[in-house]
């Protein structure tokens, strides 16, 4: 592929997620290495950690024989919610031989990510995939799913609507200049004008993703190309998320090589592989999966199942479903006094001497407590979580007059399919 098929396919990647984030309490950091830096490549879900925190999910389980014993547990590091995070988080502390909880307040295991089967149907009601990535791999195999891996060919096309008609984007320069008719000739040469360098400098004030885009490839390319993908990761509006803040990768490019993206794009190709031989040896190890990039990834029966490999491992000992906090206070020797309501009416508490959330913002400001330890977390109010509805259809394979192949594709705001007139 060329450079500006690599380019592209660099860019587009940017606009494609998978998890939720969090930022480990600095006594946690030495027993996370691999995990940490996971998490911090990733997007999705906010998270907030005070410098040992706190927080949410919980509510009716049994009680252990451990939990009976003791009025108050006590344990090293609490961990509050069961998602992608919070499970993760889970398994490797236990695996470090670190002594941790992990609360849920729902039912089951998961958080957002939902993963539903009927009918000899499968399908999500979260995030559909995950980028691979060595860290992500490297998880896969330590909970015992490496041979339920489900990796999408990447050189399926991937298709944007627009005025009744799907268009497969393309792979390469040769693909946007002769097989590429959603953008028209003069959005073709402002795009490429801009990605070589023949852009305005950027302003002083923060630019949404709308402009930055806009500035750098015009606004036909960033209505029929962007934002859709934008929309399809953040459900958000383009023109109030900061680009530094929803894609600062594809805002870095400007800065790393600029004025245009295509230099930038180079040399982060260079650096990424420079960094891919400089991994530690656990991410390098050859029992890991090989991908291609571009690659989308899943498991046999959903992405349900790393949370739920977290669940089988720690057991109901170490993670508690149906604990629901309600009010942190600073404990003694440093440490924070959680305490839970169960589904049966009953209070049970933990000492722990660090506490890490994975819960919304909007969750985390309702416990009671939270804002004794952490005044600023009432800033937390001003995220705002658009609404999201998940439809699954299905079809019979014979109700198509040809074979379906792609890899799905993505509507663009300006086509207004769904708003009501």
């Amino acid at each position: 592929m060329n450079s500006f098929g690599s380019f592209f396919l660099l860019l587009l990647s940017s606009f494609i997620v998978l998890s939720d984030g969090f930022i480990p309490s600095q006594s946690c950091r030495k027993y996370l290495p691999l995990f940490q830096a996971q998490a911090n490549n990733s997007n999705l879900k906010m998270t907030f950690t005070f410098p040992d925190i706190s927080q949410l999910f919980g509510g009716g389980f049994p009680l252990s024989n451990r939990q009976k014993a003791k009025a108050v547990e006590k344990t090293d590091c609490l961990v509050i919610g069961s998602g992608i995070t919070g499970s993760t988080l889970g398994f490797y502390l236990n695996k470090n031989s670190v002594d941790c909880i992990v609360t849920e307040a729902r039912e089951e295991v998961g958080g957002n990510v939902i993963t539903r089967a009927k009918d000899g149907f499968l399908w999500e009601e979260g995030p559909n995939t995950f980028q691979p990535t060595p860290y992500i791999m490297r998880t896969a195999v330590d909970m015992g799913l490496k041979d339920d891996l489900v990796l999408a060919d990447p050189t399926l096309s991937r298709f944007v609507y627009w005025d009744n008609g799907l268009f497969a984007l393309p792979a390469s320069l040769k693909d946007i200049v002769f097989n590429f008719n959603l953008l028209s000739w003069p959005g073709k040469i402002r795009a490429g004008i801009g990605a070589i360098g023949f852009v305005f400098p950027p302003p002083k004030e923060e630019e949404s993703v709308r402009d930055f885009v806009s500035r750098h490839l015009g606004t036909e390319a960033f209505e029929k190309l962007i934002d859709p993908f934008v929309s399809g990761v953040y459900a958000g509006d383009p023109n109030k998320l900061a680009m530094r803040a929803a894609l600062k990768k594809v805002a870095r490019l400007e800065t790393l090589g600029g004025p245009g993206l295509i230099d930038g794009a180079i040399l982060r190709l260079k650096e990424r592989a420079k960094q891919e031989k400089e991994l530690p040896a656990p991410l390098q190890a050859p029992d890991l999966p090989t991908y291609k990039g571009g690659s989308l990834g899943s498991f046999k029966n959903g992405l349900i199942s790393l949370p739920k490999a977290a669940e089988r491992i720690l057991g109901s000992e170490r993670l508690r479903m149906g604990w629901m906090l309600q009010d942190i206070q600073k404990g003694t020797e440093n440490g924070y006094i959680c305490t839970f309501s169960l589904k049966d009416g009953s209070i049970r508490k933990i000492d722990a001497k660090t506490v890490v959330t994975t819960a919304p913002a909007h969750k985390l400001i309702e416990v009671g407590g939270v804002k004794d330890i952490v005044p600023a977390v009432e800033k937390l109010r001003d995220i705002y979580y658009p609404p999201v509805a998940s439809v699954t259809l299905a079809y019979p394979k014979e109700s198509f007059r040809k074979p379906l192949v792609g890899f799905g594709h993505l509507i663009p705001r300006k086509m207004k399919v769904g708003h009501r007139k």
